[in-house]
């Protein structure tokens, strides 16, 4: 039988990969985008050499955090179910939390300081303090993206939903990082357009 955390870990992965496969048919209708969706779920369950197939991706990633499951979800409402969601339409910030924090968490989570921020996050105290005061500020400004993100990877990580029991993996990933340098480099070119067209007018 399948432990329960190594489950949630496929289940990541079924996810993202039938969100991968949603991405590429935004021409279909709703009936053959959702159930394009669904095979390429079933797909991620079919035993490929004594391995799911979303085992495969598993090894090659790792665990995802739950922000980023949460974002994936998000992703696919929006996209296949076409729900606004407006209460999660602000990324500025919580992409510009994610952006800073990985520029400073891997250069010293790889031991290029004195500090390692992934190391005290087993017995996680001051990262509590440290989450706990950005769900306050996301709060006040109305931002609640970032405080659904960080309430549902702690909530996550008072489970053990994942393998880790270290904060930051519920927290944090490549994955994410990526997500948000994309985002906010996009979001650069956007605003310097808009920033051209009106200073032409």
């Amino acid at each position: 039988m399948i432990p329960f955390t190594s489950l949630i870990g496929l289940l990541e992965h079924a996810v993202i990969l039938s969100a991968i496969t949603l991405s590429f048919t935004k021409i279909l209708t709703f009936k053959f985008r959702l159930f394009i969706f669904i095979i390429a779920f079933i797909i991620a369950w079919i035993p490929v050499d004594g391995l799911f197939t979303a085992g495969y991706l598993r090894g090659a990633m790792g665990d995802l955090s739950v922000s980023t499951m949460f974002l994936i979800i998000i992703y696919i409402l929006r996209s296949l179910f076409g729900l606004k969601l407006s209460a999660f339409e602000n990324a500025e910030l919580p992409a510009c939390i994610v952006f800073f924090t990985g520029i400073f968490f891997y250069p010293m989570a790889l031991g290029l300081f004195m500090v390692d921020p992934y190391g005290m996050a087993y017995n996680p105290r001051v990262l509590s303090i440290f989450l706990f005061a950005i769900a306050l500020l996301a709060w006040y400004f109305k931002n609640h993206l970032t405080v659904a993100c960080i309430c549902a990877a702690v909530t996550a990580y008072i489970f053990r939903i994942l393998e880790s029991d270290n904060l930051w993996d519920y927290i944090l990933d490549p994955v994410i990082f990526i997500i948000a340098v994309v985002y906010l480099f996009f979001k650069l070119i956007k605003g310097k357009k808009e920033k051209n067209e009106h200073s032409i007018q």
